[in-house]
């Protein structure tokens, strides 16, 4: 598994826009062309996609659990 910068404007807009909602409205940065800006226009932060490749699943009151393998990228 590996981390890989996001660039794309409009993935960082659209997670921008999603996380602009959580914690309290604390969370005001904008998209820019290779990370998210604060509002004063200075890159704060560099954004990571991380594709997981393996997931357990568990169930409650049966018992039961899962996994499944993600096919490599």
């Amino acid at each position: 598994m590996s981390a890989v910068p996001v660039t794309s404007g409009e993935t960082l807009k659209h997670l921008a826009e999603a996380w602009s909602t959580k914690w309290d409205g604390r969370w005001q940065f904008e998209a820019g062309d290779s990370g998210f800006l604060n509002p004063e226009g200075v890159v704060q932060a560099t954004v990571y996609a991380v594709r997981p490749a393996k997931v357990l699943a568990f169930a409650k009151g049966s018992f039961g659990h899962t996994s499944h393998r993600f096919p490599a990228a």
